[in-house]
């Protein structure tokens, strides 16, 4: 258990390999530091910022959780889920996102960098303002694509029954695989 906000920054390494509850305070990452949980389910955070600049500056393997009131990725940052990435509130994603295909995003995604997904995707996914979407897995959601943002199916994509929204100059292509799932299709 910890007491207290995390700050993770410089070039420095946090590895967290078991559970791990943070006490209702923040976890920034910032510099060029990474985040790394590894096993186990780290909770409790109300804020996890990333804002480091190391290729995959929060990393979540398969089979760990890292859950948090809020999340938001900065532009000039990644995080990288094959485990559970979970927020209470919908992930701010400017950045580069990826969920593999043993991973399990939570909480919706209000998208304007890049997000790469072969996993699941539980709760609203709002793409806008030149965000770009590769997409396949399954989402269970409703998904906005607006404005000038792109959304690429790059396999088989299972909506759960959800509506599908294209707005404004966006786009939506259907690369490879198929869609299905759709409540209400609106373009």
């Amino acid at each position: 258990f910890v007491y207290g906000p995390i700050v993770n920054q410089l070039d420095s390494s946090l590895n967290i390999s078991g559970n791990l509850t943070v006490g209702g305070y923040a976890l920034t990452n910032s510099g060029a530091a990474t985040l790394a949980v590894t096993a186990g389910t780290t909770s409790g955070i109300v804020t996890l910022t990333n804002t480091s600049t190391a290729p995959a500056g929060v990393s979540i393997a398969s089979g760990a959780t890292l859950a948090a009131d809020d999340v938001s990725n900065a532009a000039v940052a990644a995080i990288s889920n094959n485990g559970a990435l979970t927020s209470k509130n919908v992930i701010q994603n400017l950045g580069a996102l990826s969920n593999g295909v043993t991973g399990t995003i939570s909480g919706g995604i209000n998208n304007t960098g890049g997000l790469y997904s072969l996993g699941k995707l539980n709760g609203a996914l709002t793409n806008s303002a030149g965000g770009q979407v590769s997409i396949s897995g399954a989402l269970d959601g409703p998904v906005l694509n607006q404005e000038s943002a792109g959304l690429t199916v790059i396999g088989d994509l299972e909506v759960k029954n959800n509506t599908f929204e294209i707005t404004g100059a966006s786009a939506v292509v259907v690369d490879t695989g198929a869609v299905t799932g759709i409540s209400t299709l609106t373009n």
